[in-house]
């Protein structure tokens, strides 16, 4: 489509051709990722060393330490999410063989639920009880973080309207 704009004072027509990206899955990135550390308790690192390891069905702890490389990391951050669920072990050392690890089904349920929420196929809730950053009690950068989600899911719930 294109549209004819004036443009400047001598009121020169200058043909302007509408952009329309095929996919924007990053334009909602900081919002979803605030969501996502905030109402799961994981640092940006974790979230990260969770989406480096998403696409693996099996790693080794040695594939864990690849993604060092790239993000900051703590000492004991591959134990803690084991502990705290992310990371299931899949297979324990035995002699030669190496234990084997895989994202744990609540991680692989959270990586897709993001991915969705990127893509635009489904919205953050906006319900205190499930969403902790529509609490009463929340830093400015979370109020901050709260409006852009609004406004997320106000685009989201025009995409699906628009797309009937």
């Amino acid at each position: 489509m294109i549209h004819y704009l004036c443009c400047n004072k001598s009121n020169q027509m200058r043909q302007v051709q509408n952009f329309n990206p095929k996919h924007n899955y990053l334009k909602y990135w900081r919002v979803v990722r605030h969501w996502v550390t905030k109402s799961n308790d994981l640092s940006v690192a974790d979230l990260d060393i969770l989406l480096f390891l998403y696409d693996e069905r099996y790693f080794r702890r040695a594939d864990f330490l690849k993604v060092n490389r790239v993000v900051r990391w703590e000492r004991d951050q591959f134990n803690r999410l084991i502990e705290s669920g992310w990371i299931d072990i899949f297979r324990i050392r035995e002699g030669y063989t190496g234990a084997r690890f895989e994202i744990s089904r609540k991680g692989r349920h959270l990586m897709s639920s993001m991915y969705k929420k990127l893509s635009g196929e489904e919205a953050i809730s906006e319900d205190s009880r499930y969403n902790p950053l529509f609490k009463n009690d929340v830093s400015y950068t979370d109020k901050v973080v709260r409006n852009e989600i609004k406004e997320m899911n106000k685009a989201i719930r025009l995409k699906l309207h628009l797309a009937q």
